[in-house]
């Protein structure tokens, strides 16, 4: 009678001990799943980041080339614009701060 229920309590663990040995592989599948698919967005991201970067790094160079191009062809026109939104800018912080008081 004891070597029966010690036979049965063995049986039992061993079923235990496998179900558990199954959910565990299945958990660490989903796992691996879930890993690979943030691997794969966070990747993406990134790629997606970088083009945006390289992009924006292009425009401004080009805005750069195409603002000095026209200082060149236009210098007493480009000082003017620039005196004037320096003159603006001092008359506007100067009502401001008078405005203020």
């Amino acid at each position: 009678m004891r070597e029966n229920t010690l036979r049965k309590a063995i049986e039992s663990s061993t079923h235990i001990a496998a179900s558990a040995g199954d959910q565990l592989t299945g958990a660490g599948r989903k796992v691996m799943q879930t890993t690979t698919a943030i691997s794969d967005a966070v990747g993406d991201g990134a790629a997606k980041l970088r083009r945006g970067l390289t992009k924006s790094l292009d425009a401004a160079e080009s805005l750069r080339d195409e603002t000095a191009k026209t200082i060149k062809r236009h210098p007493f026109r480009s000082l003017g614009i620039v005196t004037g939104i320096s003159l603006g800018s001092g008359v506007l912080a100067g009502w401001l701060l008078r405005r203020r008081r």
